[in-house]
């Protein structure tokens, strides 16, 4: 693990609750595990904001924020 966050869970399938407290683990969900849903402006706002984070250009508090309005949207947030 790396840089920690305030944990965030959601559903990853039907009664499959996943958490996250960390961005690197949340990024890749966010990258390469997320629902096939239509990608959208907060979507894509999202992921640049992991990369961001990851790369250390961002703050984890704000890709937090982006993966929550995210996760919303897609109707995954638990």
């Amino acid at each position: 693990m790396g840089k920690y966050m305030r944990s965030v869970s959601v559903w990853e399938r039907d009664a499959v609750k996943r958490t996250f407290t960390d961005v690197e683990s949340a990024a890749r969900f966010l990258l390469e595990g997320w629902p096939d849903v239509e990608r959208t402006e907060i979507h894509g706002a999202a992921r640049q904001a992991a990369l961001d984070a990851v790369t250390g250009a961002g703050f984890p508090e704000r890709f937090r924020a982006a993966f929550v309005a995210a996760a919303k949207e897609a109707g995954i947030l638990a």
